[in-house]
């Protein structure tokens, strides 16, 4: 068996060898477990000699990356990344490129032909466009427990305030303050609409992106948590602006776990918004999650199922208090014996790449985290939305947590609803798949947008 995986890369690179015929912008695609992806590769002459590769994926808003190695010599292009976990093999005649595209263990087809303009970042339908019809001021604020500067952007209506405030909490991963993903920037669209109908919204940079200090690396849900402190402590000294007795949080993915933690801490938060908000063990969403994800990709029941043993096996482990070392080897021990059958180069790397994934702060703390104390403990009013094709956290796993914690919490007021054929994202989507994301123009929903402002202007 072996566990199917997909991830970003980090590139960084400088050719050795130049030919002209292969400077210029390459557009392809790529057919992975999510469905085709497109990438665009930037070809440029080195500084230094050589040539300079540029990798892009629009479709996962990723950009920038650039490779270890890269070469071009008697019709053969390749470049490499990650001391050779990632390599690309192609031949080159005349306007296409056709080759291959390896990672570890796993190799798949990726094809390029030559674009005739320079490719960029794609525009959405719902990016603002200036001049806005609010006020927009480029803000920041300390986190005073853990000495670091979050930088973000407060925009807040015209005219006499305070205003009804939110706070807008991204979900996992490094996120800017527009929550950039798969070249959709979601929280600026949320802001946008929010403050053009009457709302202050602050959002910011995670803690070690963009303009603001800290580690990202070393974060957890509980710092990202006392980043959100942070901000509120920030917008009560803005009282020309804020409404102090009207600041409330909408967090979307892990940002709709970390809100009831702040919750359960300050008694500032007067409301909560939470989209897609994980309400299960931090290690069962993980499982739904690849479940949903493998079925769509095409894999057998019988290696769903193995994988999540595995996975399973793993995930005990992590709460078993075992040192580094012998964490290390009983995990490689388990996925030796889940990938038993299969070349030994291959275990290796799939021991490696499990290891990487799952030696973090953060994904230790997500994998034993439980969302359910804390939501036994609102005392706001809440939204909690689904949607219905979500593939990352699912309605089936999440909602009735949901209901059920909500319930038992000291609030009447909450109100948890499954959105009809909306993804993660809660765009209206055809396949549903992570892929799609980008493929799809709108960012967010409309009718989604006004249900959540209806909801707020209730409760404000």
């Amino acid at each position: 068996m072996k566990r199917l995986f997909f991830t970003l890369f980090s590139l960084l690179s400088f050719g050795l060898f130049a030919q002209e015929s292969i400077v210029r912008d390459w557009l392809g695609s790529i057919e992975g477990p999510q469905g085709s992806l497109r990438m665009v590769l930037h070809v440029t002459e080195a500084e230094e000699g050589g040539i300079k590769v540029v990798l892009d994926s629009p479709d996962q808003g990723s950009y920038g990356n650039e490779t270890d190695t890269a070469y071009f010599a008697d019709g053969i292009f390749v470049f490499e990344a990650g001391a050779g976990q990632v390599r690309y093999e192609a031949g080159v005649s005349g306007e296409a490129m056709r080759g291959t595209f390896k990672q570890g263990p796993y190799e798949l087809a990726l094809n390029f032909d030559k674009s005739d303009a320079p490719i960029g970042k794609d525009k959405r339908s719902q990016d603002p466009s200036l001049p806005y019809d609010y006020e927009s001021q480029e803000v920041e604020f300390r986190n005073k427990k853990n000495k670091i500067t979050l930088a973000g952007t407060l925009t807040y209506p015209f005219g006499a305030g305070p205003f009804p405030t939110v706070i807008l909490i991204s979900g996992s991963g490094p996120q800017d303050r527009n929550s950039e993903i798969f070249n959709h920037r979601p929280f600026w669209v949320w802001s946008d609409y929010l403050t053009s109908k009457g709302f202050a919204v602050l959002r910011y940079d995670d803690r070690g992106v963009g303009d603001s200090g800290g580690k990202f690396a070393s974060a957890t849900s509980s710092n990202f948590a006392s980043d959100v402190e942070a901000a509120i402590d920030y917008l009560k000294s803005r009282g020309e602006v804020v409404d102090k007795d009207a600041i409330g949080l909408m967090g979307h993915s892990e940002g709709g776990l970390i809100a009831p933690i702040v919750a359960m801490e300050s008694k500032d938060v007067s409301f909560m918004v939470l989209l897609a908000g994980p309400a299960a063990l931090g290690r069962e969403v993980l499982l739904d999650q690849s479940k949903k994800i493998y079925q769509h990709a095409g894999m057998t029941a019988e290696d769903i199922e193995e994988n999540n043993i595995m996975m399973n096996q793993l995930y005990d482990l992590l709460d078993d208090g075992l040192d580094e070392q012998a964490l290390r080897e009983q995990m490689n021990s388990v996925i030796a014996t889940a990938a038993e059958g299969e070349p030994q180069e291959d275990v290796e790397q799939m021991q490696q790449a499990i290891w990487n994934e799952l030696n973090s702060v953060w994904m230790r703390e997500f994998i034993l985290y439980d969302p359910v104390p804390a939501l036994e403990a609102v005392e706001v009013p809440v939204l909690a939305l689904y949607g219905e094709k979500d593939f990352q956290v699912t309605p089936e796993l999440n909602k009735p947590r949901m209901e059920e914690a909500l319930k038992k919490a000291p609030v009447n007021d909450y109100q948890v609803m499954v959105m009809p054929n909306r993804n993660h994202l809660f765009q209206i989507c055809t396949t549903c798949a992570i892929s799609e994301y980008g493929q799809i123009d709108e960012t967010v929903n409309e009718e989604t947008m006004k249900l959540v402002i209806k909801w707020i202007r209730k409760h404000t």
